[in-house]
């Protein structure tokens, strides 16, 4: 009898992972999957991977709603829902069954709190499960404060069903660059290959990826991060604006973040991708971009594609180049960094710690 087995995903990244999840660690298992609506275009996705045939059920989820914002009295009404009943939980997810062996969550929310409580209930020998979402997942317990009161008052009613204390494997492309403890099996994620032609038809066709999608034919290209809709005071114009007066803007081509809401740089002539409805990761798994390189400030999908395409591209880092440092650069962000450094070697991943540096990178 096959395992049946039930993934929750909230972003492009996690979706990647959950594809190649399913296509070689669950490949002999029944898998249903939940896409909720924190990423664009997520229905149009959900209906593309439907398409596929390679999920037994693909269930899209607007959750925004009820989830996410709020004054202070609503956080701990949504909070408060993770007591919902078992049929509650069904009804709001587009359930069929809770019948489910094994459970998939990146992110420890109170949607993974409500599902595994709600499963648990119906199957008290549930395998809860940990899946790669970028390099947060390797240098971020993610179980925040309020989460962890929360745990701590589950726990308090009945222990059992606190799914901090349950999580028995996490998946990741890379486990050597594990830097969290705790009591985790750590498990692999094949890496992904363009050779896989499988993985290849299904991604492009979730993603609705073409060949016509690839504008990024300078030999550097600079990838924008979601400083500005994060509120976050990085000074990343300037730095940027810096870097292509040296290059020449000729030579540099502009990744804007998608939920920026702005273009920054056209009207001063810079070169921008007109990509902006297409992951990264998919654009650089159906392109050899061997002979580029790629500056960031501290974005994961530039320097955590070491580990899920074993693809050497020259990365350059530069958050100890700027101040202030951007929230995510923590000592266990740091440690990954080293711990990347030193099996991808520096020359694939530099790091300048000065405009000083910085320059000698680029010249």
């Amino acid at each position: 009898m096959k395992k049946k087995v039930l993934i929750v995903s909230h972003s492009y990244f996690m979706l990647l992972s959950a594809i190649q999840l399913k296509l070689t660690v669950l490949k002999d298992s029944d898998v249903d999957i939940i896409i909720t609506d924190y990423s664009n275009n997520s229905n149009v996705i959900c209906r593309n991977l439907s398409e596929t045939n390679i999920f037994h059920k693909v269930i899209h989820t607007p959750v925004k709603h009820v989830y996410k914002g709020g004054n202070l009295a609503k956080k701990v009404f949504k909070t408060l829902r993770i007591f919902e009943n078992e049929q509650t939980v069904k009804k709001r997810f587009s359930l069929d069954t809770l019948d489910y062996d094994e459970l998939f969550i990146s992110t420890i929310d109170i949607i993974a709190n409500q599902l595994f409580k709600a499963i648990k209930k119906n199957n008290n020998k549930l395998v809860c499960n940990r899946y790669e979402e970028g390099y947060s997942t390797y240098t971020i317990q993610n179980d925040y404060k309020i989460l962890e009161k929360i745990t701590s008052l589950i726990s308090v009613i009945d222990k059992k069903f606190a799914i901090v204390d349950s999580i028995q494997n996490l998946y990741l492309f890379d486990p050597e660059l594990y830097v969290q403890k705790n009591n985790y099996k750590l498990k692999k994620i094949p890496s992904l290959s363009r050779c896989d032609l499988e993985l290849k038809k299904v991604i492009n066709s979730t993603f609705g990826y073409d060949d016509t999608k690839n504008d990024f034919n300078s030999k550097y290209i600079i990838f924008e991060e979601s400083f500005v809709v994060e509120k976050e005071p990085i000074p990343d114009y300037d730095i940027f604006k810096e870097i292509i007066e040296i290059l020449g803007k000729e030579n540099v081509t502009l990744k804007l973040h998608p939920r920026n809401p702005q273009d920054r740089f056209s009207k001063y002539g810079y070169k921008v991708s007109t990509v902006k409805d297409v992951p990264w990761e998919i654009i650089q798994f159906n392109n050899d971009f061997r002979d580029k390189v790629l500056i960031t400030i501290s974005s994961g999908s530039t320097i955590n594609s070491k580990s899920f395409f074993e693809e050497p591209i020259r990365t350059i880092a530069l958050f100890k180049c700027i101040k202030p440092t951007p929230r995510l650069i923590t000592p266990d962000f740091l440690v990954y960094i080293d711990r990347m450094q030193q099996k991808y070697g520096k020359g694939e991943l530099a790091i300048p710690e000065s405009k000083e540096q910085l320059y000698e990178e680029l010249v």
